[in-house]
């Protein structure tokens, strides 16, 4: 089981705890591997997953997914809030729409697709003279196309869908990075088989101009604290499915398994699919849930699953390789086709 960037530990604890109450034998014959460059919180996780360390199961940190073991073995791969940290690059096609949240003022100098960039504002202001309401940077269009904005043809599927894009879109965010990890994910269950699970928050499709800033859990200026503020960005569920696709289709080997991948569900179905509600219930009755236990699984259960909440604005979608053409993945009810 591989888990990219674990936070606190916490899903993994649960997945674990699942497997030692169903199939408590089989943790001993598992391998988990944690994708995490955070010393601090490799500590927690260390901490948190201890009490299966200490009944045997094995696990290994990694700074980057490359770095996992290259064996036959079934895997599983869990990516929760991993996509929307990735870098993005904005793009901006001439006449350009100025992306939302953006400096005003920015010209271009070319036509075409145009990559936002950034630049130091005010030349001979020191950096400590500068406000969060102005910045020491500021974003700039590029004066011609960049290397990333080239590449527009193969985030979107051909030529033919870029031109099918720019009907209506103006600007679009594209992330390499993400396309070269899922990528990654995509062979690795080829030639492994297993299953992906990805939640994340974001939608199918372009999506125009999401990144932001968040500091102290509000949105701030994108450029008002570099290194400081967490950068997020909502992903392209589309993208994901065919960079997987398209990654396992140019790479494929004679002996690998068909990748399979579903389309993004909201984090409501998926979990509810997944029978959330029994077990809330089950919770719920259990003789020992006082009033204040009853509120706060209760306030839980809606956080997760509220349209108002988790339960739309988050998305799950699955990839999965060795099972029949025909099969069916429980929470996913439709597969995703690169051609559609």
């Amino acid at each position: 089981i591989v888990e990219l960037w674990p936070g606190r530990g916490t899903m993994m604890s649960d997945v674990l705890r699942a497997v030692l109450k169903m199939r408590p034998g089989l943790l001993r014959s598992l391998e988990v591997h944690l994708v995490e460059k955070s010393v601090g919180l490799k500590e927690i996780q260390k901490e948190r997953l201890q009490e299966f360390t200490s009944a045997g199961l094995k696990i290994q940190w990694h700074e980057h997914i490359r770095t996992l073991p290259n064996d036959t073995s079934p895997v599983i791969f869990l990516a929760q809030e991993f996509f929307d940290a990735l870098p993005v690059s904005q793009l901006v096609r001439r006449p350009a729409v100025v992306p939302p949240g953006s400096p005003s003022g920015i010209k271009c100098a070319s036509s075409g697709w145009l990559e936002v960039l950034v630049d130091i504002a005010g030349a001979g202001r020191a950096p400590e003279s500068h406000t969060t309401d102005d910045p020491y940077l500021r974003l700039v269009l590029s004066k011609t196309p960049t290397a990333t904005s080239s590449a527009l043809p193969i985030v979107f599927g051909g030529p033919s869908s870029v031109a099918e894009y720019e009907k209506f879109i103006d600007s679009v965010e594209v992330s390499p990075e993400s396309a070269d990890i899922i990528g990654f994910i995509g062979k690795t269950l080829a030639s492994r088989k297993g299953a992906a699970l990805v939640i994340d928050y974001g939608r199918n499709g372009p999506i125009s101009s999401s990144l932001r800033a968040i500091r102290n859990h509000k949105v701030e200026n994108l450029l008002a604290s570099p290194g400081l503020a967490d950068l997020t960005a909502d992903v392209d569920f589309t993208a994901l499915a065919r960079s997987a696709l398209a990654a396992v289709g140019s790479h494929r080997k004679s002996d690998d398994f068909k990748l399979r991948c579903f389309k993004q569900v909201s984090q409501s179905d998926f979990l509810h699919s997944m029978g959330i509600s029994e077990r809330f219930k089950t919770l719920a009755s259990a003789e020992s849930v006082g009033v204040k236990d009853l509120e706060a699984l209760k306030a839980a259960y809606d956080r997760l699953t509220s349209p108002k909440e988790m339960g739309e604005t988050y998305r799950a979608m699955a990839l999965v390789a060795g099972i029949p053409d025909d099969g069916e993945v429980p929470g996913f009810p439709e597969e995703f086709h690169a051609s559609r």
